[in-house]
């Protein structure tokens, strides 16, 4: 068995996680109890790796006890970044987006249904990775039931048939999923006011439809519209930047001395972590860190 050395408690909260690390190899995990019953869900997890998932490295049972070991994420929840303001731009809220609907897709398959989507269960990493984390609510959809037999969720955050209208599937998270966006872009649920981005509104619109059969369908289906909304941004993006009145500014402050500037700073951004991709949003976090 793998031993691990307790090092301090993530929060202030009864049963908190706790930031361990593997005396063997000195990697930091994150160690969680959860609820005994959740234990076959667990195992289904940690049969996943995925880049927008957390690792689980192990799940270790004592009589009524569960304790599950998993990657520690160096980084900040979507909430902690919502309230500094630094989640405002357009593009890094259809890439969070995105990430998330690729981390559904995944769970989904297996028939996992996460149940508890909302800005604090969604980290960015240092590094600007996306993971989705804590599957306290977890259950496995296999169609069978009228409603869940546990009602589990965040109040705002969670789709109408968590309340015991109708048993939860995949739809649900993305019910989920568009209010977050939502709130990301407004800082409000959709009830209290819609976006009207018009790259955001109609993807939250059809996301949070009161009817399951009226949303989007599956994950890669509203990872598809996502896509398209950011190729579309993106394409408005080029066409406003090649405008003339754009052209004639940057031309007018061009000299011998600026026209050097961008050369050097472009090597020296090439490799500076976060803004060696090219991606926008990743440059965004990085400048956080």
């Amino acid at each position: 068995m793998v031993h691990y050395k307790e090092l301090e408690p993530l929060t202030h909260k009864e049963n908190s996680p706790i930031l361990v690390r593997n005396i063997a190899t000195k990697e930091f995990l994150v160690k969680k109890k959860y609820d005994i019953s959740l234990l076959t869900n667990l195992e289904r997890l940690k049969e996943i790796n995925h880049p927008n998932l957390p690792r689980i490295f192990e799940i270790v049972t004592k009589e009524q006890d569960l304790w599950l070991y998993e990657e520690y994420i160096h980084g900040k929840n979507v909430n902690e970044l919502l309230l500094q303001n630094q989640l405002t731009d357009t593009q890094l809220i259809l890439e969070l987006g995105k990430a998330v609907t690729e981390a559904l897709m995944i769970l989904h398959e297996k028939k996992i249904i996460h149940r508890d989507i909302k800005p604090s269960n969604i980290m960015v990493t240092n590094d600007g990775l996306v993971k989705l984390v804590d599957f306290d609510a977890i259950r496995f959809y296999d169609g069978s039931k009228e409603n869940d037999t546990t009602h589990l969720g965040t109040i705002g955050f969670a789709s109408p048939e968590q309340y015991g209208f109708a048993e939860t599937d995949k739809r649900s998270d993305l019910y989920s999923l568009g209010v977050v966006l939502n709130v990301c872009s407004v800082k409000a649920f959709p009830k209290e006011q819609l976006t009207t981005n018009p790259f955001l509104k109609e993807l939250v619109i059809k996301a949070t439809k009161m009817d399951p059969q009226n949303r989007y369908q599956t994950a890669s289906e509203m990872r598809t519209v996502i896509v398209n909304q950011l190729n579309h941004l993106n394409d408005s993006t080029n066409s406003i930047q090649k405008t003339p009145s754009v052209k004639k500014y940057t031309t007018q402050f061009k000299d011998k001395k600026n026209s050097a500037t961008p050369s050097f700073l472009s090597k020296f951004l090439s490799v500076v972590p976060g803004f060696r991709t090219g991606y926008y949003w990743k440059s965004i976090i990085a400048i956080v860190w």
